[in-house]
């Protein structure tokens, strides 16, 4: 029985420093590695949370840039003489306008918005040309919409368009 009982404890011993070497194997092969990583990681989201805060303070400056742009908009009075202004480009391209609507709206902040859609007939480069120098007279304006359309089989060079400009102001209407 003691050839059993030591048989039995250098199996239990050998089971033991198997154990140990296995912990030793796991603990410095595979977990010192994920630690290096998880350092890594921590230091980068630090760095990270420090830049974030030094670009917080920066507002200002963007107040700033929109000043600027309010600035720069011409006041809601005028937008009844560059609509006039708008009607005589099309008269002097040989543009017709049709069917005409003006709708004003109110924006976010000190920006009035006056919409004016209407259908277009002209010849092409006569359109383009409007077109062109409509948005190089204006400099707050946009085209919101614009959809061509020309008739088939006519052998017209006549074009339809919708288009739907917006004129932007600063100020109250």
């Amino acid at each position: 029985m003691n050839t059993k009982a030591r048989n039995l404890s250098g199996i239990v011993l050998l089971w033991l420093t198997g154990m140990v070497l296995l912990q030793f194997v796991v603990e410095y092969a595979f977990l010192q590695p994920l630690a290096r990583r998880l350092v890594l990681l921590e230091l980068d989201v630090q760095e990270n949370r420090k830049k974030s805060a030094t670009i917080a303070p920066n507002e200002p400056q963007t107040q700033v840039q929109i000043d600027t742009i309010l600035m720069r908009l011409p006041p809601a009075s005028k937008a009844m003489s560059r609509l006039g202004k708008l009607h005589q480009l099309a008269d002097s391209n040989g543009v017709i306008l049709k069917a005409v609507n003006y709708q004003d709206s109110v924006l976010p902040g000190p920006i009035v918005l006056k919409e004016m859609s209407a259908e277009l007939s002209g010849p092409y480069p006569s359109v383009r040309n409007y077109l062109r120098e409509l948005l190089e007279a204006e400099e707050a304006i946009s085209i919101r919409a614009l959809e061509f359309d020309k008739p088939y089989g006519t052998g017209s060079k006549e074009v339809r368009v919708r288009i739907r400009l917006g004129l932007y102001s600063g100020g109250a209407p």
